[in-house]
Protein backbone atom coordinates (compact mmCIF):
# COMPACT_ATOMS: atom_id res chain seq x y z
CA UNK A 1 0.00 0.00 0.00
CA UNK A 2 2.83 2.40 0.83
CA UNK A 3 5.28 0.94 -1.71
CA UNK A 4 7.70 0.53 1.20
CA UNK A 5 8.48 -3.09 1.84
CA UNK A 6 7.16 -6.54 0.97
CA UNK A 7 3.46 -6.60 1.79
CA UNK A 8 2.42 -8.90 4.61
CA UNK A 9 -0.69 -8.61 6.75
CA UNK A 10 1.57 -7.29 9.54
CA UNK A 11 2.98 -4.57 7.33
CA UNK A 12 -0.34 -3.65 5.69
CA UNK A 13 -2.44 -3.37 8.87
CA UNK A 14 0.15 -2.46 11.54
CA UNK A 15 3.64 -1.47 10.42
CA UNK A 16 2.98 0.51 7.23
CA UNK A 17 3.51 4.27 7.76
CA UNK A 18 -0.05 4.89 6.51
CA UNK A 19 -1.54 2.36 8.95
CA UNK A 20 0.55 3.71 11.82
CA UNK A 21 -0.76 7.22 11.17
CA UNK A 22 -4.32 5.91 11.06
CA UNK A 23 -4.01 3.98 14.35
CA UNK A 24 -2.45 7.05 16.02
CA UNK A 25 -5.49 9.10 14.91
CA UNK A 26 -7.83 6.59 16.60
CA UNK A 27 -5.73 6.41 19.79
CA UNK A 28 -6.76 2.93 20.94
CA UNK A 29 -3.57 2.55 23.07
CA UNK A 30 -2.63 -0.75 21.47
CA UNK A 31 -0.30 -3.20 23.16
CA UNK A 32 2.79 -3.47 20.98
CA UNK A 33 4.14 -6.77 19.77
CA UNK A 34 7.53 -7.66 18.37
CA UNK A 35 6.30 -10.86 16.72
CA UNK A 36 5.46 -9.20 13.39
CA UNK A 37 2.26 -11.23 13.24
CA UNK A 38 -1.01 -9.44 12.62
CA UNK A 39 -2.94 -12.36 14.13
CA UNK A 40 -0.92 -12.21 17.35
CA UNK A 41 -1.17 -8.40 17.53
CA UNK A 42 -4.94 -8.56 17.01
CA UNK A 43 -5.35 -11.37 19.57
CA UNK A 44 -3.49 -9.52 22.34
CA UNK A 45 -5.36 -6.25 21.69
CA UNK A 46 -8.89 -7.56 21.06
CA UNK A 47 -9.76 -8.25 24.74
CA UNK A 48 -8.88 -4.65 25.66
CA UNK A 49 -11.26 -3.06 23.15
CA UNK A 50 -14.84 -2.19 23.98
CA UNK A 51 -17.50 -3.48 21.56
CA UNK A 52 -17.73 0.00 20.04
CA UNK A 53 -13.97 0.18 19.53
CA UNK A 54 -13.83 -3.39 18.25
CA UNK A 55 -16.42 -2.57 15.59
CA UNK A 56 -14.44 0.50 14.54
CA UNK A 57 -11.18 -1.50 14.58
CA UNK A 58 -12.59 -4.10 12.19
CA UNK A 59 -14.14 -1.44 9.97
CA UNK A 60 -10.80 0.40 9.77
CA UNK A 61 -9.06 -2.86 8.78
CA UNK A 62 -11.72 -3.36 6.09
CA UNK A 63 -11.16 0.20 4.81
CA UNK A 64 -7.37 -0.34 4.71
CA UNK A 65 -7.94 -3.53 2.70
CA UNK A 66 -10.44 -1.79 0.39
CA UNK A 67 -8.05 1.09 -0.29
CA UNK A 68 -5.18 -1.30 -0.87
CA UNK A 69 -7.25 -3.10 -3.51
CA UNK A 70 -8.34 0.19 -5.09
CA UNK A 71 -4.69 1.21 -5.39
CA UNK A 72 -3.59 -2.11 -6.87
CA UNK A 73 -6.53 -2.82 -9.18
CA UNK A 74 -7.83 0.68 -10.02
CA UNK A 75 -4.66 2.76 -9.61
CA UNK A 76 -6.37 5.04 -7.06
CA UNK A 77 -4.52 7.11 -4.47
CA UNK A 78 -4.59 6.14 -0.80
CA UNK A 79 -6.65 8.59 1.26
CA UNK A 80 -5.10 10.51 4.17
CA UNK A 81 -5.56 8.93 7.60
CA UNK A 82 -8.34 11.27 8.74
CA UNK A 83 -10.34 10.68 5.53
CA UNK A 84 -9.88 6.91 5.92
CA UNK A 85 -11.03 7.11 9.52
CA UNK A 86 -14.09 9.16 8.51
CA UNK A 87 -15.00 6.63 5.80
CA UNK A 88 -14.71 3.77 8.30
CA UNK A 89 -16.85 5.60 10.87
CA UNK A 90 -19.50 6.47 8.27
CA UNK A 91 -19.62 2.88 7.03
CA UNK A 92 -19.98 1.58 10.59
CA UNK A 93 -22.72 4.11 11.39
CA UNK A 94 -24.59 3.17 8.20
CA UNK A 95 -24.28 -0.53 9.06
CA UNK A 96 -25.61 0.06 12.57
CA UNK A 97 -28.55 2.02 11.19
CA UNK A 98 -29.35 -0.74 8.69
CA UNK A 99 -29.03 -3.39 11.40
CA UNK A 100 -31.34 -1.50 13.74
CA UNK A 101 -34.11 -1.03 11.15
CA UNK A 102 -36.72 -3.72 11.84
CA UNK A 103 -37.91 -5.88 8.93
CA UNK A 104 -40.61 -4.16 6.93
CA UNK A 105 -39.56 -0.68 8.04
CA UNK A 106 -39.36 2.01 5.41
CA UNK A 107 -35.90 3.00 4.29
CA UNK A 108 -34.69 5.30 1.56
CA UNK A 109 -33.08 2.40 -0.28
CA UNK A 110 -34.78 0.16 -2.76
CA UNK A 111 -35.28 -3.22 -1.06
CA UNK A 112 -33.96 -5.05 -4.14
CA UNK A 113 -30.62 -3.25 -3.91
CA UNK A 114 -29.34 -5.72 -1.30
CA UNK A 115 -30.10 -8.75 -3.47
CA UNK A 116 -27.08 -10.74 -4.68
CA UNK A 117 -26.37 -10.61 -8.41
CA UNK A 118 -24.06 -12.84 -10.38
CA UNK A 119 -20.86 -11.42 -11.91
CA UNK A 120 -20.43 -10.72 -15.60
CA UNK A 121 -19.26 -13.59 -17.76
CA UNK A 122 -15.52 -14.12 -17.38
CA UNK A 123 -15.43 -12.52 -13.92
CA UNK A 124 -15.49 -13.88 -10.38
CA UNK A 125 -17.35 -12.41 -7.42
CA UNK A 126 -15.97 -12.66 -3.89
CA UNK A 127 -18.37 -12.35 -0.94
CA UNK A 128 -16.79 -12.06 2.53
CA UNK A 129 -18.23 -12.10 6.03
CA UNK A 130 -16.77 -12.21 9.53
CA UNK A 131 -17.90 -12.79 13.09
CA UNK A 132 -16.39 -12.25 16.52
CA UNK A 133 -17.00 -14.27 19.67
CA UNK A 134 -15.91 -11.85 22.39
CA UNK A 135 -16.67 -14.30 25.21
CA UNK A 136 -14.14 -16.81 23.87
CA UNK A 137 -11.75 -14.34 22.18
CA UNK A 138 -12.25 -15.95 18.78
CA UNK A 139 -13.09 -14.70 15.34
CA UNK A 140 -13.92 -16.30 12.05
CA UNK A 141 -13.84 -15.17 8.46
CA UNK A 142 -15.49 -16.87 5.52
CA UNK A 143 -15.72 -16.23 1.83
CA UNK A 144 -17.42 -17.58 -1.28
CA UNK A 145 -16.06 -17.13 -4.80
CA UNK A 146 -18.51 -17.63 -7.68
CA UNK A 147 -18.50 -17.24 -11.43
CA UNK A 148 -21.48 -16.41 -13.63
CA UNK A 149 -22.84 -19.97 -13.35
Amino acid sequence: MCNGEFETSWHLFVDCKISKELWRAVDFNFITSSTCSFTHWFTINMPHLSLTHLGLFITICWEIWRQRNDKIWNNKNILPAIATLNKARTFLDDWKMARDNPPGSTTSRDQEEGKWSKPQQGFLKLNVDATIDMANSKMGVGCVVRDED
